[in-house]
């Protein structure tokens, strides 16, 4: 008979999953690296059923790879992979911009504020700007996401936001212009040009697109 888990247990194994999560969207692991269980969870101070729990939960979000009787292993996106997700983000925000067309309520401004006020303390070539500007990114794509009203839809944005952290950090090493190419996409959305928004979030992942070669090598640098 199925037993519900504890709000004790579920917090137990929370917080393991959302530090490896973290260390994982910001690389700590090699490519390939054996992320074995007994380590990790030395490494976190707690038993190794919480690290195994978090581990298979990654594997279904597709952040790490799993291999029956061989473990779990860090991984990195494949070219075809991450052409793959700008495509799906990109189908994903527009449709939540068609649903935006027909609201009548104003998004809300404060977020965007925000936003803009991050973005706007950036310093070139700065790690923790780079962080700010992924971060930024998946705020506003789950903005956009949320004017669908569609859980699954912002669910998917959210995921697609995870697997591409690391990449979007990258990005920003190669594309001077990245933050204000944010910025304008703020601007236009807080405006509610839903058709000029469309357009560049369209050039948004084209631009990306054709990086790719050169992103992929600043992923395994």
């Amino acid at each position: 008979m199925f037993m519900p888990r504890s709000s004790a247990g579920h917090r137990t194994a929370e917080a393991p999953y959302r530090r490896l999560k973290d260390l994982i969207l910001r690389n700590h692991y090699q490519p390939g690296m054996h992320l074995k269980v007994a380590d990790l969870a030395d490494e976190l101070g707690v038993s190794t059923t919480p690290v195994r729990e978090a581990l298979n939960r990654l594997v279904v979000e597709r952040l790490i790879d799993g291999a029956p009787g061989l473990g779990f292993f860090a991984r990195q996106p494949s070219e075809l992979e991450i052409r793959n997700l700008y495509d799906m983000n990109q189908w994903y925000l527009g449709l939540a911009l068609s649903e935006a067309e027909k609201a009548t309520a104003q998004p809300d401004s404060s977020r965007i504020s925000a936003l803009t006020s991050v973005l706007n303390g950036v310093r070139p070539g700065d790690r923790e700007g780079e962080e700010s500007i992924a971060n930024a990114t998946g705020e506003f794509t789950l903005l956009v996401a949320e004017q669908a009203r569609n859980s699954e839809i912002f669910r998917s944005v959210s995921n697609i936001n995870d697997r591409l952290y690391y990449v979007r950090v990258c990005e920003s090493r190669l594309m001077k212009d990245a933050v204000s190419q944010l910025q304008t996409m703020f601007q236009q959305f807080h405006a509610r040009q839903i058709d000029t928004l469309r357009q560049s979030i369209k050039a948004y992942h084209e631009t990306r697109t054709a990086l790719l070669p050169d992103l992929m090598r600043e992923l395994t640098r």
